[in-house]
């Protein structure tokens, strides 16, 4: 009766070990399960914010696009003018006439 009963506390206190090993893994679990939904939290917002950030590159790259067409489309102009000047034509003239009439509806369009 002797050896059953160290043979039981042997036992009772690898299973009060055992339980408070448990107890620690199942703390260190929460700590790594709660570490894990901060990160991705933190991933959701970088993903957001690259997201956001995409949208507004696309957006500049279309204006800039836009800008760069009208710099051609000035361009363009500044070029026939010069050469209508050189050529002594009376196109200049004429397209100087246009341009100030229709200068204020340009002029809003470009606003």
């Amino acid at each position: 009766a002797k050896v059953s009963s160290v043979a039981i506390d042997g036992l009772s206190e690898e299973i009060d070990r055992a339980k408070a090993k448990a107890e620690e893994i199942a703390k260190q679990i929460e700590e790594q399960v709660a570490t894990i939904d901060q990160l991705n939290e933190t991933m959701t917002g970088l993903v957001r914010q690259r997201d956001d950030e995409n949208k507004q590159y696309l957006s500049d790259k279309e204006d800039d696009q836009k800008a760069v067409e009208l710099i051609d489309k000035a361009i363009a102009i500044f070029q026939k003018l010069q050469a209508d000047m050189k050529t002594g034509s009376t196109a200049l003239l004429k397209t100087g006439a246009k341009v100030r009439a229709g200068s204020g509806a340009a002029g809003r369009s470009l606003a």
